[in-house]
Parts: structure tokens; sequence; C-alpha cells
């Protein structure tokens, strides 16, 4: 009997160690990996696209090290201009600079997300090659960062580089028109009564030309 559950002691420990030992992406799949992302807001055509839809898209390339990371590395992905041009944006034809009030949010979820203007990426202006990427140096991207991860070269940090991307929505900067505050109407400051000194010299020039005579 000894023997037994020394044998389920082993068993169960091993169990456990295996457990601690599972890759990120085996213990928080169900949890946190999402294997598709939605491109959605102001788009002609809302999409959710999984991995392989985003492999059939226009891939680029970029190389990207944060300050704080000791080598550069290279990601591989589809550009978020092209992603969201393959949604159409509803931008307004009858105006030329109606793009520079878009911008785009970003999400993982849980709070997490981050906000790319359009002129950042859009070839008239900045065109930054903000990535939607799928791999890194070759190989599918690390269980937790899960499907696709942002890539936002030329920033310092790494911080706009939201993982597991869920959601990508094109929103449009409502400018709403300065209200005008008037100003309070304050009262007249009371004026200074005269000194009699001052009004007796007032009232009689004469007298007071009798006196300095």
């Amino acid at each position: 009997m000894a023997r037994h559950r020394l044998v389920a002691l082993v068993t169960a420990a091993v169990t456990a160690a295996g457990m601690l030992l599972l890759p990120a992406r085996a213990q928080t799949l169900d949890a946190d990996y999402s294997p598709e992302l939605t491109v959605q807001g102001l788009v002609a055509e809302p999409r959710t696209y999984t991995l392989e839809a985003l492999r059939a898209l226009p891939a680029s390339e970029v190389w990207f090290q944060a300050v704080n990371e000791l080598m550069p590395r290279m990601y591989r992905g589809v550009t978020l201009y092209d992603l969201l041009m393959d949604a159409g944006p509803l931008f307004d034809p009858a105006r030329p600079t109606d793009p520079l009030n878009w911008y785009v949010v970003v999400s993982a979820g849980e709070g997490r997300s981050a906000v790319v203007a359009w002129g950042e990426i859009h070839p008239w202006f900045e065109e930054k090659p903000v990535l939607v990427a799928y791999e890194r140096d070759g190989q599918p991207l690390p269980p937790q960062m899960g499907m696709a991860r942002l890539v936002v070269p030329f920033d310092r940090q790494a911080t706009r580089g939201i993982a597991n991307i869920r959601t990508v929505s094109l929103q449009r900067a409502e400018l709403t028109p300065a209200t005008v505050v008037p100003a309070p109407e304050l009262p007249a400051p009371p004026r200074p009564e005269p000194s009699p000194a001052t009004t007796e010299a007032v009232r009689s020039p004469a007298r007071r030309a009798a006196v300095h005579g």
C-alpha cells in the first residue's frame, strides 16, 4: 500500500510540474488568446480577419527596437493603412482634408488600447509603416502576443504595441464649435469723494488767487 501511495504522490507531482511547464498559450488560450480580429467603425465593409485572412493581404516587414530592448526585431504583417483600406473608410469625398480628422483605436479589450492618427499612416502625410504583425523574426508571434500585435515604428517606447488585437476601429473626431461665454459685467468702481479743500478751490478760484497773491 505504501508503494501505491508513493506512486500516486509522484504522479501527482509530475502532473503539477507539467502544468507549470505548459507554454503560456496552452495555459491562457481560452482566457486571453484571440484567433481573430475585427475591423469596425466608420468603414463600408466591417470585416473579421483570421490569421489566414491577414496573410492573404499584401505583406510588409519592419524592423523595430524600443529603447528598453537589447536588439531590433523584424516583424511581418499587413500595414494598418492597407487593412483599413480593405474595409473601405467612409471619408467625405467633398473634403480633401477630411482624413486629417480621423483616427484609429486598436484594442485588445480590458482597457488595453492605443490610438493612431490617420495622418500618421496616410501616404500623403507621414506614411508611417504601422504594422498589424503576425510574425516576429520569421516565426509566429509568441503566444502571449496573440494572433496579431501592433507595431509602431519610430516610437521610442513600445507602449502602443498592443498585443492580442481584438478590434481595429476607425473613428472621426467630432469637431464642435467653441462656445463663447460672455464676460460677466462688473460694477463700476465707486468715484472717490472730493476733499473739502479741493471743493473750495474749485468753487472759489478768485479766493485762491487772492490767498496766493
